[in-house]
């Protein structure tokens, strides 16, 4: 088997995942991107909520963005590490972090549709921070396993290409639907 590997690719390491991969599999793996581009679009508008809505001070705002885009410095090598080196008995890597982690990405705007309404910006602030430090991590929990699949998927070139494709479309899209609903 190594031998007609070799006379295949050329290359003496035989590599069982260059499979084609169905469109069907490229669907699902663009409806998580769907999951994704939500929460971004709704990121976009935060800004808008925070200092029209809750009279939030846009340079608190600003500087609580930077402290969240800090700790993303750290915890997104750290979870990939983390991610690559788990291993399930079924012998996955990152599916357990795409399965739990989407209920929890869905649900995660919640937090700002329900808004406390607490008198003082300070204790809004504080909730500001704390929402979007728990969806950074919890966003990190599910990109980067999520990112790191397709390689995992197969290793052939134009399935790789079909994938990313699919994904970067059905992203775009729910990044307009977003757009078309809020405005």
């Amino acid at each position: 088997m190594a031998e007609e590997a070799v006379a295949k690719t050329g290359s003496s390491i035989a590599n069982e995942y260059d499979i084609e991969v169905s469109f069907k599999e490229q669907l699902a793996s663009g409806c998580m991107n769907c999951v994704m581009n939500f929460r971004y679009a709704m990121g976009n508008f935060m800004m808008i909520f925070m200092t029209d809505v809750a009279l939030i001070n846009p340079a608190l705002i600003g500087v609580i963005n930077m402290i969240n885009s800090l700790w993303d410095a750290i915890n997104d090598p750290l979870i990939g590490s983390i991610a690559d080196n788990t291993l399930t008995p079924k012998g996955q890597r990152y599916t357990p972090y795409l399965l739990f982690f989407i209920p929890v990405l869905i649900m995660s705007p919640l937090g700002y549709i329900v808004w406390p309404g607490w008198a003082g910006t300070n204790a809004q602030a504080i909730y500001v921070f704390a929402l979007g430090f728990i969806g950074s991590v919890f966003s990190t929990l599910f990109l980067v396993p999520y990112e790191a699949l397709v390689p995992s998927m197969t290793s052939n070139a134009g399935s790789r290409a079909s994938i990313q494709s699919t994904r970067l479309t059905m992203g775009f899209m729910a990044q307009i639907l977003c757009s078309a609903i809020t405005l």
